[in-house]
């Protein structure tokens, strides 16, 4: 089945645009084709299994519609629809729009606004998106270290399709150097530091001038392995996965993300969300139109493979008609 999946790759057209591209997109092709299959929406034999009809119905959200995946195979958001004496229906509702939220409604905060607790204090909604407890962090966590795996690993296949060059160039001043020098320059020179610097980079991963700042391939992060890959890898962050936002902390700056579909469904007061998010009103529209259709879709694929009985089809049935009814009576008319 693998095989079958990257034969177009072998047509002459591909890659005639940018030829240098043809040698990595192979690898490219496996390891997304692997990661699918890890995830459950491919089978080993390279059928589309029910989980891939999930994804699809939500694919203009990629990559969140990925991360979703997960959390139904592991039994985290069956865990976190179903009621208890201590959790109704409503806050069922309320902790499984935290969790969409994050995946489909993301709109950053500014860094100050989400620092500052006297105004946070003041305001009628949270504000900030709570962060993600219990179950569904440690499973959203584990994907993120799964597809950085994932990443590092593509890294590494397109970089044994393309050997490194024995010269490199810095990236402002395009002072060359040689990596491998046939004759040691001046010892104690800028050429022979640079050219020490690089040799000392691990594996070919990593960009000569990456080195410079002790980079190697033990990557902790996707910003890591972005920021330290050679160009001609063609890495991009769209081809990386990750959900952001998973680990927040209160006082991080620059993490948090807007709460702005979760106080619209509290309170139904566009102006207010917009005011306290900093949010335009066209954007919030917008983010609040998309959220309610993504709930549609969402419940119609799930309808489609899911017993009526299911907890997830209920809780996600049930906040799919209270948002569209609080979306439709004050902002669609």
């Amino acid at each position: 089945p693998l095989a079958t999946a990257l034969r177009p790759l072998c047509l002459p057209f591909v890659g005639a645009h940018n030829p240098a591209l043809t040698r990595v997109l192979p690898p490219h092709s496996r390891v997304a084709i692997e990661l699918l299959v890890r995830l459950g929406a491919v089978s080993s034999s390279g059928a589309p299994t029910p989980l891939a009809t999930l994804a699809d119905h939500l694919h203009a959200m990629d990559p969140c519609n990925l991360a979703l995946l997960p959390l139904l195979t592991s039994g985290a958001l069956h865990e976190l629809c179903t009621p208890s004496d201590e959790r109704n229906w409503a806050a069922v509702s309320d902790d499984l729009l935290v969790l969409l939220s994050l995946l489909f409604a993301r709109h950053r905060l500014h860094p100050d606004r989400a620092a500052d607790a006297k105004l946070q204090a003041r305001c009628k909604g949270v504000v900030v998106l709570p962060k993600i407890q219990g179950r569904c962090r440690s499973v959203l966590e584990a994907y993120n270290r799964l597809v950085l795996s994932s990443a590092v690993s593509l890294a590494k296949a397109a970089a044994a399709k393309v050997p490194l060059s024995p010269s490199a160039s810095l990236p402002v001043s395009s002072l060359e150097f040689q990596i491998q020098p046939p004759q040691l320059p001046k010892p104690g020179s800028l050429p022979q530091r640079l050219a020490e610097a690089a040799g000392s980079v691990e594996g070919s991963v990593c960009s000569p001038f990456a080195a410079l700042s002790g980079s190697s391939e033990r990557f902790k992060s996707v910003g890591e392995l972005l920021g330290a890959a050679r160009p001609e890898l063609a890495l991009h962050k769209s081809m990386v996965p990750v959900v952001e936002g998973v680990g927040w902390e209160a006082g991080q700056k620059g993490a948090a993300l807007s709460a702005y579909a979760v106080d619209f469904f509290s309170h139904e007061q566009l102006r207010l969300v917009c005011g306290e998010c900093g949010i335009g009103s066209g954007e919030a529209w917008k983010g609040l139109r998309t959220l309610q259709l993504i709930l549609a879709s969402l419940k119609s694929a799930l309808t489609a493979v899911a017993p009526p009985e299911d907890v997830v089809l209920q809780a996600v049935t049930r906040l799919e008609q209270e948002f569209s009814a609080k979306f439709y009576s004050r902002l669609y008319r």
